[in-house]
């Protein structure tokens, strides 16, 4: 699983080319518009931090391999809104307790 960070700042060229194609809320999968270069949605620097955890939706299924990219990106307020409006829900669980882990920062 490959993360990107975002910070609500300028807006974001990539974003704006597919907001006008986002689903909502419940409604079927579409194909994404042709021509998309998911490198865009990517920053610059690709620095990263690995480590091994689960989807943050539910099922919540373990052993995924996750790729968080260390420089953020931006998107404009509208853009966040929207995409949290075809979303439909938070797309995050909660912060789970360590139960026994030992955290490695």
């Amino acid at each position: 699983m490959v993360a990107v960070l975002y910070a609500v700042g300028a807006a974001n060229a990539a974003l704006a080319a597919l907001m006008g194609d986002l689903p909502r809320a419940g409604s079927p999968p579409q194909a994404l518009a042709p021509g998309l270069d998911p490198a865009a949605l990517l920053p610059d620097e690709r620095d990263y931090f690995r480590l091994d955890g689960s989807l943050t939706t539910s099922p919540c299924s373990e052993g995924v391999h996750w790729v968080v990219l260390s420089a953020a990106k931006t998107l404009a307020e509208h853009q966040l809104d929207a995409v949290e409006q075809a979303i439909g829900f938070d797309n995050n669980r909660p912060l789970q307790p360590l139960n026994g882990r030992v955290p490695r920062y």
